[in-house]
């Protein structure tokens, strides 16, 4: 894990950020990851999940069929709100935002200047710059800013159960250390210092294993649940039920005057 090269005073822990997503989409791991610690063996049993959302009259998803052309990613909508935050932020404050540089570059649009870079040494550029960032971050944040990232029709996403186990053991980390000093003889000195303190040495390993629960796939899928056909038959049913009572009520007070003129023509004759 190298943990020699962590910042005193500023990184907080050791471990990595894991994130699994759809093969050729790109990843957001502060966003959807999740940590995985050093000195612990991590299993990741994974269920595959695809999600087929309604558009139309019954829903409002989008294909999206230009969007993997154009940007040469699928669509998710972290991505989407990413862009829709780079565009809002260029329009407004002529800059790109540094937490965004790697998908900048990995979507060609390096053409602008990052946020909080100086020009000719202007420090009143720098504070305007990050003024302006946070502002428009804050907005999103609260959803000011109009951003169209509907979902997608078609989705695919992973369920995953976590389990981990305290690794290495003390002997097994000896091996790991000879491996490393054979692969990688820059970093040997740095680990075998540590070799007293198991505990330490420990901590500049982990151990991440990811498979599928089982081959099996689960598939969610939307319809609607009054289909037109259905709807037309109901309203004609209810229609011609009303008709049929409407109908009947007339022959009924029909009768009823009938028999009202009898009884009155008896008591007056």
């Amino acid at each position: 894990m190298e943990n020699n090269e962590a910042l005193a005073g500023i990184s907080s822990g050791y471990g990595i950020r894991v994130d699994i997503h759809e093969q050729n989409t790109l990843p957001f791991p502060t966003e959807e990851g999740f940590l995985v610690s050093t000195a612990f063996e991590t299993h990741i049993a994974l269920k595959k999940i695809d999600i087929l959302r309604s558009d139309g009259n019954h829903g409002d998803c989008n294909t999206y069929a230009d969007f993997e052309a154009e940007y040469g990613y699928k669509f998710t909508r972290q991505l989407c709100l990413a862009l829709c935050l780079q565009d809002e932020m260029l329009e407004r404050c002529g800059c790109h935002s540094s937490t965004l540089e790697e998908y900048r570059v990995k979507l060609h649009k390096n053409h602008t200047r990052m946020c909080r870079s100086k020009s000719v040494n202007d420090e009143y550029v720098v504070h305007l710059d990050r003024e302006c960032e946070a502002l428009v971050k804050l907005e999103q944040r609260r959803r000011l800013v109009p951003c169209r990232c509907t979902n997608p029709c078609k989705e695919t996403r992973y369920s995953r159960v976590i389990t981990a186990r305290q690794w290495p053991t003390d002997e097994y980390a000896n091996i790991l250390v000879a491996s490393v000093c054979e692969q990688r003889p820059e970093v040997c000195n740095h680990i075998v210092n540590k070799k007293k303190d198991s505990r330490s040495l420990s901590q500049d390993f982990l151990r991440l294993t990811i498979y599928y629960e089982d081959l099996n796939y689960e598939e969610m899928y939307e319809t609607p649940e009054i289909e037109v056909q259905q709807f037309a038959s109901d309203v004609g049913g209810a229609i011609g039920l009303w008709i049929g009572l409407s109908i009947l009520s007339v022959f009924e007070l029909v009768q009823l005057a009938m028999e009202l003129c009898v009884v009155g023509k008896r008591k007056l004759f």
